[in-house]
């Protein structure tokens, strides 16, 4: 539920904008779905106390699975999206380039919090403590949101937080 509740805030609204509903929704379900698959992973770590199973043995176990679904329905979307887009909608090479390159901070994060647990410098809570102060600090950095947006920020994370508690 928290997952699904974090990726609809923030990929339902542009992909619903931009494709459709359908694909919108379908997007927030897989996404959500892997998010108890691809490290780290809660529900993982519920599982290894509750059976005593080493947890990061089933984190390195969840990485290869987790990034086939993603290149799988990633394949899916570049198909469904070329299908539907036609001649007229090309694809804009700079801005992918450009897009990869805004994404860099994005995709330290799965690598230094992977680093830090199997490295032995923190633990899996530890790691998404820090991994929250990480998003803050490079948000702010990236200007993704403002100094005087954080308090609002703050008040939206709280909401979704408590839905998902009920």
């Amino acid at each position: 539920p928290a997952a699904t509740a974090v990726f609809s805030k923030i990929i339902h609204g542009p992909i619903a904008r931009e494709e459709n509903d359908k694909m919108a929704t379908g997007l927030v379900v897989s996404a959500a779905g892997l998010s108890s698959i691809i490290p780290p992973s809660v529900t993982m770590i519920i599982y290894g106390v509750a059976t005593e199973t080493s947890i990061s043995t089933m984190f390195i176990a969840g990485i290869l699975p987790g990034l086939l679904i993603v290149a799988i329905i990633g394949v899916y979307l570049i198909f469904a999206s070329r299908r539907r887009a036609g001649e007229e909608n090309k694809v804009d090479w700079k801005e992918v380039g450009s897009a990869w390159i805004r994404g860099i901070p994005v995709l330290i994060l799965p690598v230094a919090v992977l680093g830090g647990i199997y490295g032995g410098f923190v633990t899996p809570t530890e790691a998404g403590a820090l991994s929250a102060i990480y998003c803050c600090a490079a948000s702010l950095l990236m200007r993704d949101i403002r100094p005087q947006d954080v308090l609002r920020v703050l008040k939206e994370g709280l909401h979704t937080v408590g839905q998902v508690f009920i």
